[in-house]
Parts: structure tokens; sequence; C-alpha cells
């Protein structure tokens, strides 16, 4: 389970820039290949700092009866909790998930009857799950809590204690989806047993290696067109060479010369002077 939801590595976009620079390529080439790249992103909220997790919090949540917390040390990096089977680690990390996204992996395209369980079955008399946050750079804790008033899942309300008062101050979808501050087991096991594509996917994204793929696809999409119109350029010209050989007009025939080149002469005449029609 790690316990970092940002990053502030040089992103593989700066990478790709940095050899473009060096590859030596034209001007124009590097021009092109740039444009291609897609502008930098940062959060919805324009947000880069990273944040940490300083603990979890979990009471009538799965197979945690009495309130228990869990106490991380906010900073980068991968935190591993280790423990007996039943000790509580999968509803904990769960417990983040929940508190974070309000939504649980282990649920996912399943059947209704798999939400049914998250309520602890010994204690359930004030179920709630928490996390205590800090922000890169400062002190100031943040901590976000889900509450049950009811014996439903979605029967909760969020609770943002501290700098914050709303979950979208604290939390940005698209970063937590990216960099997911919690892996349990059964999850981590579903990527490694699970089809390779899956897997593949999975760690495609959090390398950031779309951007690749997106680039070599407009990359092809655009030769592609360029070839199109060297296609239809040829065709033409060759069009235009065969009608103009049926001419004795001379012109036509230094017209077609200049056209049926290795490099068609297609440069304006020089100014001063106007080419005969």
């Amino acid at each position: 389970m790690s316990d970092e939801i940002g990053s502030t590595h040089t992103s593989l976009r700066d990478v790709l820039l940095g050899r473009l620079s060096e590859s030596g390529l034209a001007p124009e080439a590097r021009e092109v290949l740039r444009d291609l790249l897609p502008d930098a992103t940062v959060g919805s909220d324009g947000r880069t700092r990273s944040l940490y997790l300083r603990s979890i919090t979990a009471a009538g949540w799965r197979g945690i009866g009495p309130a228990t917390t869990l106490e991380l040390r906010p900073e980068p990096g991968l935190t591993v909790i280790a423990g007996r089977n039943g000790s509580g680690k999968s509803s904990l990390a769960e417990a983040a998930e929940m508190a974070l996204t309000g939504s649980n992996y282990r649920w996912q395209d399943r059947t209704q009857i798999w939400k049914q369980g998250w309520r602890n079955l010994h204690d359930h008399a004030d179920p709630h799950v928490s996390v205590g946050l800090c922000s890169e750079g400062t002190s100031a804790p943040v901590t976000v809590r889900r509450r049950w008033s009811g014996t439903g899942l979605d029967d909760c309300r969020t609770e943002v204690e501290g700098a914050a008062s709303a979950l979208h101050e604290v939390i940005d979808p698209e970063q937590i989806s990216l960099y997911r501050p919690f892996l349990p087991y059964s999850e981590l096991g579903a990527m490694i047993s699970g089809p390779l594509t899956a897997l593949h996917d999975a760690l495609a994204q959090l390398l950031g290696l779309e951007l690749l793929s997106d680039t070599d696809k407009k990359a092809r999409t655009l030769l592609k067109s360029l070839n199109d119109e060297v296609t239809a350029s040829t065709t033409l010209t060759a069009t235009v060479v065969h009608e103009l050989s049926e001419h004795d007009d001379p012109r036509a025939a230094e017209a077609g010369a200049a056209l049926g080149g290795r490099r068609p002469d297609r440069a304006p005449a020089p100014q001063g002077k106007r080419r005969r029609r």
C-alpha cells in the first residue's frame, strides 16, 4: 500500500522533449513532432504538490469492529502493511479507498450483494472510515471521513476537517486514479494472476506510456495524410504530363519535361517575367 498520492519527478513529456532537442533532426521535423505531443497537464485544480497519508482509521467497517487507527509515516516511498490473516490489512486499505473515493475496487463489476458486507457484524454502533493527510510543504493536517447513518452503503456523509472544507479541495480524482494510495492483497493478486493485458495497461498508465502510444498514433495518422497528398499529387502530375504529351505545341513539351522529372519544377516564374500560357 503506497502512502504517496502525487509525484514531482520529471514527466515523460519533458523527457521526450529533451530527447527531441538532442535528436539531430531538422528543425522542421522537430517542430512537427513537438506539435504532436499534448500540452502538459496537471490536476483539475492546478495542483502539482504531493499528498501523503498520515493515518487510516476504521470502525464498524468490514473486519474491524471498535475504532482502530493505523499510523503511517507521511513521506515518499512505498509502505507495506504485513500481518496474519484476519488482522485487518485489507479492511484498512479498503477503508482508505472508501474514505477518499466513496467506492471500492472489490465491488467493481460485481452484483449488489457484494456491497452488503461492508458493515461489521459485531460492532456497528458508529461505523465510519477516515484518513489523515498532509500536503507537501505544509504541516497542516487534513482529515477526510465518511460516516454512516443508515444500513445502506450510500447512507453516508463526507466530512473534511483541517486546512480544507470540501473533498474537492483535497483530492484530485484524476491523480488519485493514477497514483492509488492503497492496494489490498486481493487487488494485487488479481493484477498479477489476471490477464497480462490488464497488468500491462495498469503499468503503462502508471508510467505514463499512454503518451507514447497516443503520440505514435498521431504520427501515423499525420504520415498517412501526407502520403495520401503525395499520392494524389503524383497521380495528378502523371495525368497532366500525359495530356501535355498529346499536344504539338513546343510549350506543352517544355512543361511536360518540367513536370515529368524526378523532382518536378513547381517553382513560380521569376519576378518581372511572366510565363506565357
